[in-house]
């Protein structure tokens, strides 16, 4: 019965605002005889409301929706429903097969109505719920006398029976509320806790694509909750400026520069193999010795003209990445400056509006959302500072490399100016050649592994680079494009 009240509780208050709103308009009754038979698409504002369990399965879903600058119509809602109310007059809401049929009997800037959703939707996100007394899982609702150890357990993940459009394109901002009087300040692994009003607020934070798991956990004479609610919401980066947008560009550059290094660097490897292993029977023979000398000195002078220009690219390279290194140092701080700007607006809002659930929610978001961004961000610029390096030592080992190339010239130089010593000569060439085919297949293999790491790196930000789309109606694809679709995800039984 307590958890139909609550979710009936936050519907009824959408449909006292809207009635509130428009006090000052008529309601007329229509009956069937009296409907409006121009069928108008309706391009809409979606709020789906999920009602779930204790332990987070999505049992009950609601769709509040806002219709805006409406005429008189009869507008049409595809999808499959079980009922529908008109929160903003009288009217009768018809049920088809596969579509709503909502009468709107004047023109008007905004319209209300409530629908019941059938079987088929898929929430865009997956939550698991488990609570435990002692380390044993329990009833969340069973009191103690004496205080004990409680932790909560919650995994969010994408819903993968969710459209793509839902399962990629939203970001979850969970809060969880406990009563300060029954528990102890919690300790919580992923998330923000704001003490406002008598009550801990916990928000946690679960991006697109990525999965969550959170455990909070404290002393208490019971659970101590509250209410447990999330939000689901279109993520756009557009917020974090122009900064971040240029890294969508440079990181994919960068990436596939180092690939073809490596691919380049492979190559080197084969040709100094060939060459030592030409050197090699160039020693153990005599015959046409000053040809062979000749063109190994030719082959020298190119192999070390290119080095030389591979150890200028890398250096080039290294110092663009610490240049780019060092701005997103700058780029973090000045984050995580605006970070403790929005805790200390959080703070402030929630003390002064602490029975203000719906602002407190959307503070939470914010904060969530900002933090989980700077926890990225650092991890980010902890894998750029990392390949900068790695690319200033590769560049340190080239120049090294292309040195050896330079004195190996010299020598082959003397070898065709002079008569003597050939024999040492060439086994000198021989045994120097011989180990560094394996030092650049080593260099090859380094460069191997800086790409693949950055790359993960780049795909773990992904979502911050993702071209905005339009938003995708949840209760049919048939609809047009909607204003803004969101959710709101309600745990019952408290």
């Amino acid at each position: 019965m307590l958890k139909k009240m609550l979710f009936g509780a936050l519907i009824a208050l959408l449909a006292y605002s809207v009635i509130a709103c428009e006090s000052t308009t008529t309601s007329t009754a229509a009956t069937s005889g009296s409907l409006p038979t121009n069928e108008i698409d309706a391009v809409k504002d979606e709020t789906i409301y999920l009602e779930a369990a204790t332990d987070g399965t999505v049992e009950h879903a609601v769709a509040v929706v806002r219709l805006e600058n409406v005429v008189s119509g009869l507008y049409v809602d595809h999808g499959t429903f079980t009922a529908g109310e008109d929160l903003s007059g009288s009217a009768t809401i018809l049920v088809e097969a596969g579509r709503l049929l909502v009468p709107v009997l004047s023109q008007r800037v905004e319209h209300y109505y409530r629908a019941e959703l059938g079987e088929g939707y898929a929430s865009p996100f997956l939550i698991s719920l488990s609570y435990f007394r002692d380390t044993l899982e329990t009833d969340p609702g069973i009191a103690l006398v004496e205080s004990t150890d409680h932790a909560i357990v919650i995994h969010v993940e994408a819903n993968p029976d969710a459209s793509e459009a839902f399962r990629t394109g939203y970001v979850c901002a969970l809060q969880v509320t406990l009563k300060s009087d029954v528990v102890q300040a919690p300790d919580v692994t992923g998330g923000l806790v704001v003490l406002a009003g008598g009550n801990y607020l916990i928000s946690l934070t679960a991006l697109p694509g990525s999965i969550g798991d959170y455990r909070i956990e404290y002393l208490g004479t019971g659970f101590g909750i509250v209410s447990i609610q999330a939000t689901f919401t279109r993520f756009t980066p557009a917020f974090l400026g122009s900064e971040l947008s240029g890294f969508a560009t440079s990181m994919p550059e960068l990436t596939e520069g180092i690939a073809a290094l490596a691919v380049g660097t492979a190559e080197l490897h084969q040709g100094l193999f060939d060459l030592s292993d030409a050197v090699h029977t160039l020693s153990t023979g005599s015959a046409d010795l000053t040809d062979g000398i000749g063109q190994l000195h030719d082959g020298l002078v190119s192999t070390a003209l290119g080095a030389h220009a591979t150890a200028d690219a890398l250096e080039t390279l290294a110092d663009t990445a610490a240049i780019l290194a060092s701005g997103e140092v700058d780029l973090a701080a000045a984050y995580a400056g605006l970070m403790l700007q929005v805790l200390d607006v959080q703070a402030t809002f929630s003390a002064l509006h602490p029975g203000d659930m719906d602002l407190l929610t959307k503070l939470a978001t914010l904060s969530g959302t900002a933090g989980a961004i700077e926890s990225a961000l650092s991890d980010h610029l902890d894998g750029m500072e990392a390949f900068a390096d790695g690319l200033l030592d590769l560049s340190n080992q080239y120049a090294i490399f292309a040195a050896g190339l330079d004195a190996l010239v010299l020598a082959a130089l003397a070898l065709q100016d002079g008569s003597t010593g050939i024999s040492d000569g060439l086994t000198s060439i021989d045994a120097a050649l011989a180990a560094m085919p394996e030092g650049v297949l080593a260099m090859n293999a380094a460069l191997t592994t800086i790409s693949d790491g950055f790359d993960d790196a780049a795909t773990a930000l992904s979502f911050l680079f993702l071209e905005p789309t339009d938003p995708v109606s949840f209760t049919s694809p048939d609809n047009p494009t909607p204003r803004s679709v969101q959710f709101i995800y309600v745990v019952t039984g408290f």
